[in-house]
């Protein structure tokens, strides 16, 4: 390509090079100047700058390209195309100026339609060829690109060629620092709204997309952030927690490698682990070593462990001890194996009219307030 303006220096000056396969010409075209492929080096501001050409909307345009390597079999039977690109919105297939491809509606050498049909790649005798496009009405831009494409399907290829150019409302130059520098970019990514204001949607400017994919990233990250945070205070890792205040220790089958019904408590007088069995009421200053082991214990810790110094003495068959996870004082019946964080009421503290009638009443305080007792168990008077 050699005029109008400067067109781009493509790779193989200035032969160009030869794209393939022809088969791709129409989208290769559609989207750019032939990319990496074709030597493309984009919009350059500066050569714009110097080479100052610029045009009135409507007028005609002499477009040039040299015919270097005639192909006489291609020269009417594929197709010559010249287009424009003005933006994203408006771009080569929605503008063009001369000839078409080989497949477009109503493309044929017959075609009375000047614009509709194919056309030759060498117009003119000899190696440089000419031809007069004229430019649409009511549109202007300051990085305009015109394009030539040959599609020569007996050479099995196409060949692509840019030239870059400014449209002002009366053909002075463009003012270039009016708009974001396009520099290096295949195409310009401007874009003109309805009140004049120019928008380079590639910075993000007007851009759905980078809109959409912004809110998509804000609501997966709020998402993860929420999942972390139910993990991490489900598993007691942290925060407030969901879970309430945990169980007293249990006499869980097997806890801590302990065999079935033996659980660890620590005696808070002496500091010392001993070990209960919830089932016999069995307690060792020693791990037992075995589940069939369901002798006496071998000695039992001092006093009732958990119980500070003045404090009531608990009802028989209750112990305290402490949670080795919590510090927590904890109780537990060595009889009917039932724990309570809350210290069992003894017999005798209960407060009962000294009336067998009131024997449900005070039957009811005392299974809220102490260890369980048979149902056909009598109160003392």
């Amino acid at each position: 390509m050699t005029a109008p303006g400067v067109p781009r220096t493509m790779a193989n000056a200035p032969t160009g090079a030869k794209l393939t396969s022809f088969g791709d010409a129409r989208s290769v075209a559609d989207s750019g100047c032939g990319g990496q492929s074709n030597g493309d080096p984009g919009i350059s501001r500066q050569l714009m700058e110097a080479a100052n050409v610029a045009y009135k909307p409507g007028v005609l345009v002499t477009v040039g390209w040299d015919l270097t390597i005639p192909h006489p079999d291609d020269n009417e039977n594929t197709g010559v195309r010249i287009a424009i690109h003005y933006s994203p919105e408006d771009s080569f297939e929605n503008n063009v100026l001369y000839g078409c491809l080989e497949g477009d509606e109503g493309c044929d050498v017959g075609n009375t339609d000047n614009n509709q049909r194919i056309k030759s790649a060498q117009p003119l005798t000899g190696t440089a060829q000419r031809i007069a496009v004229a430019l649409p009405e009511g549109k202007t831009c300051t990085y305009c690109t015109i394009q030539f494409l040959w599609a020569a399907r007996q050479d099995g290829g196409f060949y692509l060629g840019c030239t870059d150019i400014s449209i002002t409302t009366d053909g002075g130059p463009a003012d270039f620092n009016a708009v974001p520098d396009q520099t290096g970019k295949a195409l310009s990514t401007l874009v003109v709204d309805e009140n004049g204001n120019v928008t380079d949607v590639s910075e993000g400017g007007g851009s759905s997309v980078g809109v959409v994919i912004g809110v998509i990233c804000g609501v997966l990250a709020f998402l993860i952030i929420g999942y972390c945070l139910y993990k991490r205070m489900k598993s007691g890792g942290g925060g407030v927690s969901l879970q309430g205040k945990p169980p007293p220790p249990g006499a869980e089958s097997g806890a801590a490698g302990l065999p079935a019904g033996w659980s660890a408590a620590v005696d808070p007088t002496s500091g010392r682990t001993y070990y209960v069995n919830a089932t016999t009421g069995q307690t060792s200053w020693e791990p037992p070593a075995a589940p069939a082991q369901t002798t006496s214990a071998t000695s039992i810790p001092p006093a009732a462990p958990g119980m500070q110094a003045g404090a009531p003495p608990l009802p028989a068959g209750w112990s305290a001890a402490v949670d080795p996870n919590s510090g927590q004082t904890y109780y537990m019946n060595s009889i009917t194996g039932q724990t309570s964080w809350e210290p069992p009421v003894r017999n005798h503290d209960r407060v009962c009219p000294d009336l067998w009638a009131q024997e449900e009443r005070c039957r009811r305080v005392v299974l809220q307030k102490g260890p369980r007792f048979d149902q056909d168990q009598r109160l003392p008077n």
